[in-house]
């Protein structure tokens, strides 16, 4: 019974032992001081955990309506950004307004990388300049830039309008009685427009669109005679089209045939118009989860340097011209400067 109990007695210490030794190992174990309050834990240096983003689709706002110019960027750029970026990519549609709503959807979202935009200036600047908005262009900032484009008047093939003159001698011989058609006056189309009448002394009749695929519809439905958008919105129908002029300082290369309105118009005094195709999120974002946000940037670049996409890309007539955030931020401040210039034209004044 002795041995027994000797037995039992040197197995419990040698648990007691071997209990305590492990706690004094354990991760957080602190001395004791004596005191039967509980010990706050130190801070720690050390990172945090890696960030899984993103472990759910990412959602892209465009603020336009579907068969647009936005829309058919996105598209083609969809499959590649999910390539890169390791998820799927949905787009949402909330046109209205030059943009406006689907941008103040956009800044009022959570910011957290899972809701980004479509990047399409100069309607970020042009609703600032000419609306009641909750938010500047400076609460956004670019991911990425992936094209260039320029503004186009185009006519039916068999409208009597061939070239850009025959429009302007339309125009003066009706006044007012010329449709032309395009998403907003309120815009860099309305600049555009605007002072080729005034340069001219012409006066068109103007009718809103809700986007470039409306625009085009209506042009190839004849009920109306110009259209004024993006050089790529109209590629599809181009054997279909007259070109009239296009708004860059060099002709688009997929309307080689089509002047520059500085060939039409030698004295215009205008700079070169146009509109970024790219993507966007919240300057909140970008501060809040700078890893995330260059993941996105990370993702946006490589995908412009996909040989697929550019292959895709060129097909559809889009004017490829990458540029990263930096860069892009500085084009945005110089662009806001350009068009606060045009403040009148674009508020209808």
């Amino acid at each position: 019974m002795k041995k027994r109990l000797a037995f039992l007695t040197a197995m419990f210490l040698m648990v007691s032992l071997l209990f305590s030794a492990c706690a004094a190992e354990a991760p957080g174990a602190q001395a004791s001081t004596g005191s039967s309050s509980v010990s706050e834990p130190a801070p720690s240096s050390a990172p945090a955990p890696a960030d899984d983003y993103p472990k759910k689709p990412v959602t892209i706002i465009l603020q336009f309506a579907a068969g647009g110019g936005g829309d058919q960027y996105l598209l083609a750029l969809k499959p590649y950004l999910e390539k890169y970026l390791g998820t799927t990519v949905l787009i949402d549609y909330k046109p209205g307004a030059s943009a406006q709503i689907g941008n103040e959807y956009l800044y009022q979202s959570e910011p957290d990388g899972y809701t980004i935009g479509f990047m399409s200036t100069p309607h970020i600047y042009i609703s600032q300049l000419t609306q009641d908005t909750s938010y500047t262009f400076e609460d956004f900032y670019p991911i990425a830039r992936h094209c260039m484009d320029g503004v186009i008047f185009y006519t039916l093939k068999d409208s009597e309008i061939k070239t850009f003159d025959d429009m302007l001698e339309a125009a003066k011989a009706k006044p007012g009685e010329l449709t032309v058609a395009s998403g907003s006056l309120a815009s860099d189309f309305g600049i555009c427009i605007k002072t080729v009448e005034a340069s001219a002394g012409v006066q068109f009749g103007f009718i809103p669109t809700e986007g470039g695929a409306q625009t085009l519809q209506g042009v190839l439905g004849g009920h109306f005679t110009v259209g004024v958008h993006r050089p790529a919105s109209a590629l599809g129908a181009k054997d279909q089209l007259n070109g009239l002029c296009v708004f860059s300082e060099k002709r688009d290369p997929s309307w080689p045939e089509v002047p520059t309105i500085y060939e039409v118009m030698p004295d215009l005094d205008l700079p070169p118009m146009g509109s970024a195709k790219g993507l966007i999120c919240t300057t909140a974002f970008k501060e809040q989860y700078p890893e995330r946000f260059q993941k996105l940037v990370d993702a946006a670049k490589q995908a412009a340097e996909d040989p697929e996409f550019i292959e895709t890309a060129e097909r559809m007539g889009l004017q490829l011209d990458y540029v990263g955030p930096e860069k892009a931020r500085e084009s945005m401040y110089a662009d806001f400067e350009l068009y606060s210039q045009y403040k009148d034209i674009l508020s209808g004044n």
